[in-house]
């Protein structure tokens, strides 16, 4: 795939556009996987899935103790430009 002149010469506009072209494929593959599990484990299965993401994320968050923060915070406060 070929970019344009102005957002091959311009790298936030060619990341943007990469990016943004990633999500929209990760959103097209989401939309089927669920589509997918709709069908296969129907509406109760979906919404124990969706209970057991929340708990993943939610362990996740616990189990970081906040480093990811701190470590913006930290680099935030000193640095040098």
């Amino acid at each position: 795939m070929k970019l344009p002149k102005f957002i091959s010469n311009n790298l936030i506009l060619k990341i943007t556009s990469l990016n943004a072209s990633v999500i929209g494929i990760r959103l097209i593959v989401s939309l089927g996987v669920q589509r997918l599990l709709a069908v296969t484990v129907g509406e109760s299965g979906v919404a124990a899935l969706g209970q057991i993401r929340n708990v993943m994320n939610m362990l996740s968050s616990i189990s970081t103790l906040g480093v990811f923060n701190g470590i913006v915070k930290y680099l935030s406060e000193f640095k040098q430009d």
